[in-house]
């Protein structure tokens, strides 16, 4: 399925058994198509992040196979550490 043909069979169903006016039905959509870039975006984000560290970890448990050194797990969670996490933009 494409993402058009995707959004609109979203839109209808969540428009199902409404009784919306022709305008608000639009707004409708309209907002609908908002909040699912954001939702969209967010989770490509996400997804991103989770691949980067899967590939970190690939790469290393390759790398100890490839010279034959054990698998050692890190001491600390990648994800709970400093450089893996981004930092919260400053506010005032």
């Amino acid at each position: 399925k494409n993402l058009k043909k995707t959004l609109a069979e979203e839109i209808e169903a969540a428009l199902a058994n409404t009784q919306f006016t022709q305008e608000q039905k639009e707004q409708f959509e309209k907002r609908f198509k908002e909040e699912r870039r954001k939702i969209d975006a967010a989770l490509r984000v996400e997804l991103e992040a989770r691949r980067k560290t899967a590939i970190l970890e690939l790469s290393e448990k390759l790398r100890n196979e490839v010279t034959g050194t054990p698998s050692a797990k890190p001491a600390t969670d990648p994800k709970a550490s400093p450089e893996a996490q981004p930092t919260p933009p400053e506010t005032k």
